[in-house]
């Protein structure tokens, strides 16, 4: 009889599965329906993930390695991945908003759920349905202040970054495309212009497509707008644009990069009203594919996003989602820190997200390096972590201002919003044509904390909740990024007494950020390297007589092989009962012999160098001279480094 209620329990929970709980509504909107509102409430929907689709697999780490047509096969997947995974299992909601009549409803493809209108007694219905996990209030984003005019320019600013320090390598940004989140970018400013990618792809106004006015002053605003070019009415965008890509039409350079491009996507209304947070995501999903086709590779490189939740929030995960996922793209993401410091702990979301940039802000009256008495201080709300990650000049600083009849104008404004863009600006150089274009996010991020100089000066060492890990300094940043020096070992410089087969050994240091180091040795009788033969670890190199270049190994001595040897011997015979002493002698020498052979137990034999590289050459000439050098890269690309030329003669 018991058998039989447990089989009936069994059957009745196959067919009826796990009981449908409802969905969590947001604390925001039950406080909204506690009012006893009549109107439509705007909310967002987040769906469950689907069976087998827990979570969209994100790009591999290294997706800024890959060149050309892999990158764009990448990413098309992973987009369509995202796409389809909101598409696939939303048909039933779908069908209930239709049946209610629910028009107003947009796809947040890119977090997993819908943003709709719908009526209060319909929320309920929404919530139980088994593919939604959460319904939350379409909360209101307040725009970034507009740009406040300071009595003088601080004109060292781009100098303080040392920006002009790459600019004399050659690197302008040339190859990288900048986005900007915010109130949009004049373009018809004579510095902005020039810059503009264009086309159909570059331009998102969110707040025309979504939110628009239906009547004012203000066409960049208008439903009716002309959405087909960039447009700012508040001046905001325009500023941030003119630290990034400002041109030099008043006489001076005021961008940090001049090669960049730049496309735009405006979230924020020009009349300082608030934004739906609905909005936004529709941007971010934007960016990660602005001509709305996977197949594609149009993305921008970094984004810059000069804005954030007051710092009364503490942590808001909003825009989490987000972020993330244009980091998994591949997409770097700097955000503003804030502008209500000096106290502690008045960060703001999203800048105090664990996968955002957080840029804080230096400058003063007299001291361009102390700390700006508006930047927010951490520690981060969300993970106690330091905040901010960097700073830069933030205090009067020159840039575009919204331009009149098409001619130049320009402001110096203060805030977090104008030190941003001096770090999305430093991270195109990098970037850019002549510097590393596949540098991870992780990798440019790194690079400059580890190279900021810490301040203030007479502190102790380290990271701090004021400057964070220290002022950026553009210049120590692509020099980190550099592969790491060959050093020779054998055969000394100029021995001139070698026999026709030689082994050339060097060391190869590590990468300070812990990627892979090759290296390509050149060798001629041409110090001149006008016939160079190219022996190269990269399978990919044009030139046939390719040659591994090995790490050498740790070296097992004879006695080592003959314990081991003996200990193989022995083990079968102490599978039998009465040769149990064999068996443990077997294994004791079998232990001593792998201990030897890995330098452990007490053996000197040491331990592999990971950095020492060395190549048999064999069949050389005799009374040659032969020159001789070694190149190192790394994935990130970009320029190699080299030993230096060394010489030995074959006797």
């Amino acid at each position: 009889m018991t058998r039989l209620f447990l089989l009936c329990g069994l059957a009745a929970m196959c067919l009826c599965g796990n009981p449908v709980t409802a969905a969590e509504l947001g604390p925001h909107l039950l406080s909204v329906l506690s009012r006893g509102t009549t109107g439509s409430v705007p909310v967002i929907i987040t769906l469950k993930p689907e069976p087998g689709l827990e979570q969209v697999a994100p790009l591999a780490a290294d997706i800024r390695a890959h060149k050309g047509e892999r990158r764009r096969l990448a990413r098309m997947h992973h987009l369509r991945q995202l796409k389809q995974r909101t598409a696939r299992h939303r048909q039933q909601l779908r069908d209930l908003l239709a049946a209610n009549h629910v028009s107003k409803v947009k796809s947040l493809w890119l977090i997993d759920s819908v943003a709709a209108e719908l009526p209060p007694n319909l929320i309920d219905e929404v919530a139980a349905q088994p593919e939604v996990l959460a319904v939350r209030y379409d909360r209101l984003i307040d725009p970034p202040a507009s740009p406040t005019p300071a009595a003088t320019a601080a004109t060292s600013n781009l100098t303080l970054i040392k920006a002009p320090d790459l600019w004399n390598l050659g690197l302008t940004g040339q190859s990288t495309t900048i986005a900007l989140m915010d109130t949009g970018v004049d373009i018809n400013h004579p510095d902005l212009t020039p810059s503009y990618r264009g086309g159909s792809n570059s331009w998102f106004n969110a707040i025309a497509a979504t939110d628009c006015l239906t009547a004012g002053t203000n066409n960049c605003d208008f439903c009716d707008a002309d959405t087909s070019q960039p447009c700012d009415s508040a001046g905001h965008g325009t500023a941030v644009a003119g630290v990034l890509v400002g041109g030099s039409n008043s006489g001076q350079t005021i961008g940090v990069t001049s090669g960049a491009q730049w496309i735009a996507t405006k979230i924020f209304k020009s009349d300082d009203s608030a934004t739906p947070e609905s909005t936004i995501h529709k941007s971010f999903q934007w960016l990660l594919d602005p001509d709305n086709n996977p197949a594609t590779d149009d993305t921008p490189d970094i984004l810059n996003a000069s804005w954030g939740f007051s710092a009364v929030n503490g942590c808001l995960l909003t825009f989490e989602a987000d972020v993330q996922a244009l980091r998994n793209a591949g997409i770097a993401v700097v955000f503003s820190a804030g502008n209500d410091g000096p106290a502690q702990g008045s960060d703001v979301s999203p800048a105090n997200y664990a996968n955002s940039y957080a840029v804080g802000s230096v400058g003063a009256v007299g001291d361009p390096t102390l700390i700006s008495d508006f930047s927010s201080r951490g520690p981060s709300s969300c993970n106690s972590a330091i905040f901010p990650d960097i700073v830069a000049p933030g205090f009067s600083i020159l840039t575009a201002d919204i331009s009149l009849a098409g001619s130049a104008t320009y402001l110096t404004a203060s805030g977090t919003s104008f030190s941003a863009p001096h770090i999305t600006g430093v991270m195109a150089l990098l970037r850019g044509q002549g510097g590393f274009p596949g540098a991870s996010v992780k990798e440019l991020e790194d690079a400059l904390r580890l190279s900021a100089q810490d301040l203030p000066l007479n502190a102790p060492d380290g990271p701090d909740n004021d400057y964070g890990y220290g002022l950026v300094d553009a210049k120590a940043a692509y020099d980190l990024l550099l592969p790491p020096v060959p050093a020779l070992l054998s055969p000394a410089d100029q021995n001139n007494g070698l026999a026709t087969d030689v082994t050339l050994t060097w060391k190869q240091p590590l990468d300070a950020l812990g990627a892979a180091v090759s290296n390509t040795v050149l060798l001629d009788t041409d110090p001149n390297f006008s016939n160079t033969v190219l022996l190269d670890t990269d399978p990919n190199f044009s030139n046939p007589l390719s040659f591994p270049v090995t790490a050498a190994m740790a070296t097992i001595t004879p006695a080592s092989y003959a314990m081991f040897g003996l200990g193989a011997l022995l083990l079968p015979l102490g599978l039998r009962k009465k040769y149990r002493a064999a068996l443990l002698l077997g294994l004791t020498l079998t232990l001593f012999a792998l201990l030897s052979a890995c330098g452990g137990g007490g053996s000197s034999t040491p331990a592999p160098d990971p950095t020492l590289r060395s190549l048999d050459v064999t069949g050389l000439t005799t009374g040659t001279t032969y020159y001789w050098k070694v190149e190192a890269r790394t994935p990130r690309g970009g320029p190699v480094s080299d030993s230096g030329v060394w010489s030995f003669g074959v006797k």
